[in-house]
């Protein structure tokens, strides 16, 4: 990536953080952004979970360095797209055509997969935030702070199901256009 486009990226989030739309741990820093005086206090704690997960798992140090998978739905989509079914009774070519017929049946899935090391990765953040609210917070707090991390688990679930569901939803209707015009 260039280096104009990886500050903008952290001017953008930078700006984001300021303004109290979000929070971050940050590992190549091992440290946490949020917002002062705004309505993300709670999120801390699954801020915290994430420096936990570097700093004390290695299954959370693992999950975290894994989160780049996700970027292998694009040529997962790319091989659904553009890649023609076999006629009936057509045999694989080559042990290449055959990875990509597995890939354009199974798109929506291995596209939904790509995202699994990161949604793990952030419920083992919320898990360990929340056992830290509760051992530092009083019960109506630390409620409220499962809350905020289950919500914002919900999101990164939500986009795994979106990823291959819309990775499903091309790829049928990319082949009912290609079979209306055969």
């Amino acid at each position: 990536m260039s280096q104009g486009y990886k500050e903008k990226q952290a001017k953008s989030a930078t700006s984001m953080i300021k303004d109290g739309y979000n929070a971050a741990f940050i590992p190549s820093a091992n440290k946490i952004a949020i917002g002062k005086d705004n309505g993300l206090v709670l999120s801390a704690f699954h801020e915290m979970g994430h420096a936990m997960n570097k700093n004390f798992s290695t299954a959370g140090r693992i999950l975290q360095k894994s989160r780049w998978a996700s970027i292998l739905a694009l040529p997962i989509l790319l091989v659904a797209l553009f890649k023609d079914n076999k006629k009936e009774g057509e045999k694989p070519v080559n042990k290449l055509d055959a990875a990509g017929d597995f890939v354009k049946d199974n798109a929506g899935k291995l596209a939904a997969l790509t995202m699994l090391p990161t949604v793990l990765e952030e419920g083992l953040a919320s898990f360990n935030g929340n056992k830290l609210a509760k051992s530092l917070l009083d019960a109506d707090l630390y409620k409220k702070v499962r809350k905020t991390n289950a919500l914002g688990f919900a999101t990164y679930a939500a986009l795994a199901a979106a990823v291959g569901f819309g990775t499903w939803a091309a790829k049928t209707v990319r082949d009912k256009v290609v079979e209306g015009q055969k």
